[in-house]
């Protein structure tokens, strides 16, 4: 997961602190590598707030984005 989302975690636990508990699944779904392709993660974190996380690079077209939404 953090080579496909190092950047993100950096964000997000900048924003929300640090992680308490994590629930995930991996998968190469898309792309012929030795790694997975594909993450989904649950998070809460150290007060008890809840975050969700997805990050793939078996996108259709050959893009790159973040997106960051916050609900408070």
């Amino acid at each position: 997961m953090f080579t496909l989302a190092i950047h993100t975690h950096d964000v997000m636990t900048y924003i929300l602190g640090p992680v308490r508990n994590v629930f995930a699944r991996m998968a190469t779904l898309v792309n012929s590598i030795e790694t997975e392709d594909c993450v989904s993660a649950s998070l809460e974190m150290g007060d008890g707030s809840l975050c969700s996380l997805s990050v793939t690079t078996g996108s259709a077209q050959p893009i790159t984005r973040h997106r960051f939404a916050l609900a408070i």
